[in-house]
């Protein structure tokens, strides 16, 4: 359990000291917009990330910040669980 909750943490470190002070243009931009108004983004959608992405813009101004809030814990998350399922 130790190697994953290690590389969860390094991810997240890492993830938050590089993440964009900005909304990008392309899909960043249209998924932080899909998450605050919970409506419907081009195929195949991502009804996860648009539900999840909600309930985090209700704590930021602009909704971009919360969305990438989300990218970078599910990105850390998921870098645990790699580990996990590697060392099993």
């Amino acid at each position: 359990m130790l190697p994953a909750v290690a590389a969860a943490a390094v991810s997240c470190f890492v993830y938050f000291t590089t993440l964009s002070m900005s909304a990008g243009w392309h899909d960043s931009a249209e998924l932080a917009l899909v998450a605050w108004q919970l409506g419907a983004s081009h195929a195949p959608g991502s009804p996860l990330h648009s539900l999840f992405g909600h309930f985090m813009t209700q704590f930021y101004a602009e909704p971009f910040r919360g969305t990438t809030l989300l990218s970078a814990l599910t990105a850390s998350a998921s870098a645990g669980v790699l580990v996990l399922l590697i060392n099993d």
